[in-house]
């Protein structure tokens, strides 16, 4: 098992890393403070560490913008992305891009990249020792090593855009619009921060559908939900 395979397959599923979070009121507004003190919420967003499904040695979930309205992550094996998975969605990757590292664990004093994108784009601003520190020495006190990382900011990407995973075929789509109507459950995974005035901050929020197999045969038979 790689480096790679070994860090995401032991990320937690996104139902058990939201309570963990739940259960520990106050952390997201210090974790948001700390990034507008080392002036990086212009680059990145807060980011809760979580996985839909696995991924084999020399594999990695890369993102790829499609149209205005949806970006798509894919599993990419050894370097080769799934050129007709993505033709199918729409998408064909503009050639002269570079796949770089988006998702970031931060534990240790070390941030560890576990998901990529595709991108154009210049490289973001690097995280100093003593941030990487600070962050992760604050996630070790209060229990939650590792849970909340960073993700690369898209101000491209509504902050209200949902997530809707398909682990069977192993793709996320992350929907800029959608009718929140046809039912689902979400929960939120991403906070990006603004200042206020210098004062304080505020967070919006990115939220990922996600139906655990209880609810989908609970669904599929017509029977109530167990709670």
């Amino acid at each position: 098992m790689d480096s790679l395979q070994h860090t995401y397959n032991n990320l937690k599923d996104v139902d058990i890393a939201s309570q963990l979070i739940e259960a520990c009121p106050g952390v997201l507004s210090n974790l948001a403070n700390l990034l507008v003190k080392h002036k990086l919420h212009d680059f990145y967003e807060i980011r809760l560490n979580h996985k839909h499904f696995d991924i084999t040695r020399g594999e990695k979930v890369v993102t790829f913008a499609g149209n205005k309205n949806m970006t798509v992550s894919v599993v990419c094996k050894d370097g080769e992305c799934p050129r007709e998975l993505l033709a199918s969605e729409g998408i064909v990757p503009i050639p002269g891009g570079k796949i770089i590292p988006s998702d970031f664990i931060i534990k240790n004093g070390r941030a560890i990249a576990y998901e990529f994108a595709y991108t154009h784009t210049n490289e973001i601003p690097s995280l100093s020792p003593e941030f990487l520190q600070e962050w992760s020495d604050y996630l070790r006190n209060e229990g939650l090593d590792s849970f909340l990382g960073l993700c690369i900011r898209e101000d491209g990407v509504p902050f209200d855009a949902l997530e809707v995973s398909d682990s069977e075929n192993r793709i996320n789509r992350l929907l800029f619009k959608y009718d929140r109507s046809e039912g689902g459950s979400a929960l939120t995974t991403s906070w990006r921060v603004d200042e206020q005035n210098g004062l304080g901050v505020h967070m919006k929020c990115r939220y990922c559908e996600y139906m655990n197999e209880h609810e989908k045969k609970c669904k599929a038979n017509n029977e109530p939900v167990e709670s």
